[in-house]
This record gives C-alpha cells, sequence and structure tokens, in this order.
C-alpha cells in the first residue's frame, strides 16, 4: 500500500481540499465583513469622505491584512486539484497571488500604523491609500486589479469540465476581465473607471471565493 493512501484516498488531496476549503472561507467572511465595515462608515457620516475615520480605518486595514495572505494558500491549493495538463496556468495564477499579497499588505501596513499617527514631515498625500494622486493608491490598483485579475484569469483554467467547474471557471474569468479593467482608472485618471476593477475584485472575487467554499467541501464530502 502507498503509505500516502488510506482507505483509497490521497492523504495530500484531503490536506489540499481543507486548504482550499479554510482559505476561501477565510476570505469570503473577512471578506464580507470588511464591506460591512464600510457600509457602517458610510452610512454614519463618511458618505463625502475618502478617508475613513476611526474605528473603521483600523478594522478595515486590520481586516485587509488578515484577508490578503489567505490567498496565497487558497491559489496553492487550486494549483494542487488542477489537472496535470492545467497545472502551468495555475502555478502561474499562483506566482501573481504571491506578488498582489506583497503589494497589497505592505500598502496596508503602512496605513494602519503611519497613516494613523502621522509625524511632521510626512506627506499624507503621497501615502494615504485614500487620495489620489498617490503611489499608495496606484500600487493597491496595482495590486488589487492588475495582479489579482491575472491571478484570476490564469486560475479559471484550473476548473475544466462542466458543473460546478464550469460555473468557476466563468465566473473567475469575468471577475479577472473586470478587475484588470479597472487599471483604467489610474492610467488615464479618471478614477471613475476604477469602479469597474471594485466590481472584479470585490464582490466578484467573493463571490469566485463563496463557489469555491462550495466546490472544495463538495470535494470532501465525496471523499468522506
Amino acid at each position: 500500500m502507498n503509505l500516502y493512501e488510506t482507505g483509497g484516498r490521497s492523504l495530500s488531496s484531503d490536506t489540499n481540499r481543507r486548504i482550499g476549503l479554510s482559505s476561501a472561507l477565510l476570505i469570503l467572511v473577512l471578506g464580507l465583513a470588511y464591506i460591512a465595515t464600510g457600509i457602517i462608515w458610510w452610512l454614519t457620516g463618511g458618505a463625502f469622505s475618502f478617508q475613513p475615520a476611526e474605528p473603521f480605518l483600523t478594522i478595515m486595514e486590520g481586516l485587509m491584512l488578515l484577508l490578503s495572505p489567505a490567498i496565497i494558500p487558497l491559489m496553492a491549493a487550486v494549483h494542487a486539484q488542477a489537472p496535470l495538463e492545467k497545472k502551468t496556468y495555475a502555478l502561474t495564477a499562483l506566482g501573481f497571488a504571491i506578488i498582489l499579497v506583497l503589494l497589497t499588505t505592505g500598502i496596508h501596513f503602512v496605513q494602519i500604523t503611519i497613516m494613523r499617527h502621522p509625524q511632521p514631515g510626512i506627506v499624507p498625500a503621497l501615502i494615504s491609500r485614500n487620495h489620489w494622486p498617490s503611489a499608495s493608491l496606484a500600487l493597491d490598483l496595482l495590486a488589487w486589479c492588475f495582479f489579482l485579475g491575472l491571478t484570476l484569469l490564469f486560475a479559471a483554467p484550473a476548473f475544466p469540465g462542466a458543473g460546478p467547474a464550469r460555473t468557476i471557471r466563468i465566473a473567475t474569468r469575468v471577475s479577472g476581465v473586470l478587475a484588470v479593467a479597472g487599471t483604467a482608472g489610474p492610467l488615464t485618471g479618471n478614477m471613475w473607471l476604477t469602479l469597474i476593477g471594485t466590481i472584479g475584485y470585490d464582490f466578484g472575487f467573493l463571490f469566485v471565493c463563496a463557489l469555491l467554499v462550495r466546490y472544495f467541501a463538495g470535494h470532501e464530502s465525496r471523499h468522506a
């Protein structure tokens, strides 16, 4: 008997599914919490401001710091379950996900440290993620529009076939296209165009994660 097989099941495959399920679920829960916090801030006086007040700023930045790293194990699980002929696509998606996470966690760490305690001599307009033009906002949009978009586009082929895989493939491609399209905002200076990307990386990506929760959970039950 293969040491990695027990009762006809692959231990490594079970682990991959659990990692995929827990990562997708974590992103979904924290993402919804982030959106809910933003809505509460907006309804309590933030409608005409781009800078969240405390405690909303700390909560939202903290949620993003917790959420973002989970994208890496999620894409690793996607790569693990991908058919052999599609693994190059999934590995490329994992590479783009790593770039995304490195960029956005660095930016959010700056927001939750320096921007919460500004010191004389710094230029908030250059490092604030909530102003344009701003280096931090430009890099964050590069992360979430461009690199998340590429992550999703390359992850899509890792789900060949019909049924739930086809739904995930379509949703992932649509979300990826919308996210990449959002880069038109900072590139042209018309920041309203970033709303296209927001649909892709906020709502579209969370929808994909919801589909992945069901997908990995379904695999768990079938192999139980």
